[in-house]
């Protein structure tokens, strides 16, 4: 048994819940992997005629508030929830276990959804749980890695506006051309641009790692709506978090028909995201990096944990709106840290996390958020 099959068969009756309800309800936490994950299944039960319903609740309080109020209609939480409820990837990445519970239901996942759904979730693409997945669309002729970066579109785009890297190009269109023309428009020749930038200047050791995640994508075959597979996952994961009913439009249904609102949601959440960074402030404490910010808590996170942090860990916090984010490079759960993070502070349920990040909605003395953060991780 695989651990994906052993996940989903941790909750031994959900695909026969589904196969007997009369509507289906999918809360997903907020974040690219679980959208995805979201839409496969959205579209198992499409395939079954199953009414249903797909929504993005960002804490753990807020699915379990609309968990509580669903009656008897069966409630697919993608995500951490309370545990009376059907529970698909409580912890670790959910893609790989939508694509089991697929299966269960007889039906297919639909290849790219489901790889742009791991690349998000941070699998590795060649020898993570889908990897065979990705082996069988690459033999079927739907994607083809090649060097290059990243993209939904195109290069200049992407350099512009991806969270996925950070250099001098980041956040200024003008700057990501000039690079692409001083290139010539070439990908072998941009991707070792931008891998020489990305290491450069403020940068930090884990950069030279992160950054191959950017240099040799997947590129989607015919006329898929995205360049890349990893450009697709660019654009789940910003949805998610700033446009969740679009993100849920673009996994569960036609991507074509919401790209144009997809990608520019997307470049405003890049533009945001790295001008937040710049007016960052950052400590250093053992282990743990901490950025005051004021907006894109997340993606801020999660790019210095990437490219700017001597530390394995980031804590974003954005005061004046209220939020933290948490980001890691290690492959540990930090499901139970923010919970006892959470409860600490008096914010109960009103957290949530997922593959290597976490959110926390926040109240009151930034140092004290620091404080509970640290003493639990």
């Amino acid at each position: 048994m695989t651990a994906t099959r052993a996940a989903v068969e941790a909750d031994t009756g959900l695909a026969a819940a589904i196969e007997s309800a009369g509507f289906v309800r999918v809360l997903a936490r907020a974040d690219g992997d679980a959208v995805a994950a979201s839409g496969l299944l959205a579209r198992a039960l499409a395939d079954r005629a199953i009414p249903y319903q797909v929504s993005v609740a960002p804490t753990v309080a807020d699915r379990t508030a609309r968990l509580e109020s669903d009656g008897d209609d069966v409630t697919v939480v993608v995500g951490d929830g309370p545990e009376s409820g059907h529970r698909l990837a409580p912890e670790g990445p959910a893609t790989p276990r939508a694509c089991e519970l697929v299966a269960d239901l007889g039906s297919e996942p639909e290849p790219i959804l489901a790889l742009a759904g791991a690349a998000a979730a941070g699998i590795d693409p060649e020898s993570g749980e889908l990897a065979r997945l990705r082996e069988s669309t690459v033999d079927d002729g739907l994607i083809e890695p090649r060097p290059g970066i990243a993209t939904p579109t195109d290069a200049t785009d992407a350099l512009a506006h991806t969270t996925l890297c950070r250099g001098p190009w980041s956040g200024d269109s003008d700057a990501a051309e000039s690079l692409v023309e001083a290139a010539g428009g070439e990908p072998t020749a941009t991707a070792s641009a931008v891998a020489i930038d990305a290491v450069g200047g403020e940068a930090s050791r884990r950069a030279a790692h992160a950054v191959e995640r950017v240099l040799r994508p997947a590129r989607i075959a015919g006329d898929h709506p995205f360049a890349t597979v990893e450009g697709y996952a660019d654009v789940l994961r910003a949805l998610a978090r700033t446009a969740p009913g679009l993100g849920v439009a673009l996994a569960a249904g036609d991507p074509g028909r919401v790209r144009e609102a997809a990608l520019e949601t997307w470049r405003e959440h890049g533009r945001r995201a790295h001008a937040a960074l710049d007016r960052g402030a950052t400590r250093r404490y053992d282990g743990l990096v901490v950025v005051e910010t004021d907006d894109a808590v997340e993606a801020v996170a999660r790019i210095v944990a990437d490219y700017r942090s001597p530390e394995p860990t980031v804590l974003a916090i954005d005061g004046e709106n209220g939020e933290a984010a948490l980001a890691t490079t290690e492959a540990r759960p930090l499901g139970e840290p923010l919970a006892a993070a959470a409860k600490e502070l008096g914010a109960g349920n009103a957290y949530d996390a997922g593959p290597r990040r976490g959110y926390l909605r926040i109240e009151g003395d930034r140092d004290a958020v620091v404080t509970a953060v640290r003493g639990t991780l």
